[in-house]
């Protein structure tokens, strides 16, 4: 049986800058890598103004019969492929360097017996933004892994409502769990991107099953941090593992 990886989906997407741009995209709106922002130690306000630019572009796709499937094909694979991960965003990034750390770490590689599930967040006061980046990843991410892709969308994960919320990550929760109670030892949590309630309370079910994997890549290491934390009992009392993978160690 193979592994899953359940990979919480937000909209990091939106701030991404790993698209091919035509040449009259690129004059027109003078857009700037992340990448090469950081590098140059960019402020934070420009970088925002630069995040934004790449959102105004991104929007234009999402209210585009098809955009899902327009903007997946504008991806440049050249920044997975070269581990260019501060421009993915952060679902893409995790899971590029997930794909690493099996291939490197544990000599185990993803295979297509493996599957990955998004799990997001439904549509809320007229606000597509998660489920259409979590089409967008899952469109890309078929190209780039041999893995089984599944989508999972978690009704009532709008923060405005508070009761409504509540009752998603309830929902969110009993998924897992299920998921749990039938793959223990096979079962990885990429807990990177999403609200960070959702990293909270998956830790939590973690904990209380022994053999789950979580994974978190820290975005404010430029993405080269990947963390890897497994529950374990040692003579009657719980403790955590934790391992910090840098990821331009496997390149």
């Amino acid at each position: 049986m193979g592994r899953i990886i359940v990979t919480t989906c937000g909209t990091s997407l939106l701030e991404s800058s790993c698209w091919q741009l035509s040449d009259d995209e690129q004059k027109t709106y003078q857009f700037s890598l992340i990448s090469e922002l950081k590098n140059r130690k960019a402020d934070k306000n420009e970088i925002y103004a630069k995040k934004a630019q790449w959102t105004s572009w991104i929007n234009g796709f999402m209210n585009t019969t098809n955009g899902t499937d327009l903007l997946a094909q504008k991806f440049n694979e050249y920044f997975w492929n070269n581990n260019n991960l501060i421009d993915l965003p952060a679902e893409l990034a995790s899971l590029r360097a997930i794909q690493l750390y099996f291939d490197k770490v544990l000599k185990n590689s993803l295979t297509g017996e493996d599957k990955i599930v998004l799990l997001h967040s439904t549509a809320f006061n007229q606000n597509n933004e998660g489920p259409f980046c979590a089409e967008v990843i899952k469109n890309i991410t078929y190209n780039l892994l041999p893995t089984q892709l599944e989508k999972k969308e978690i009704p009532n994960l709008n923060p405005l409502d508070r009761i409504n919320f509540e009752n998603g990550l309830r929902g969110m929760e009993n998924y897992v769990r299920d998921l749990i109670s039938e793959s223990t030892n096979r079962l990885f949590l990429n807990l990177t991107a999403g609200y960070k309630a959702f990293a909270i309370q998956l830790a939590g079910l973690a904990a209380k099953y022994l053999g789950v994997t979580i994974f978190y890549l820290y975005e404010e290491t430029d993405c080269d941090q990947l963390t890897t934390i497994k529950f374990k009992e040692e003579q009657g009392q719980f403790r955590s593992e934790v391992h910090i993978t840098s990821m331009s160690s496997l390149v």
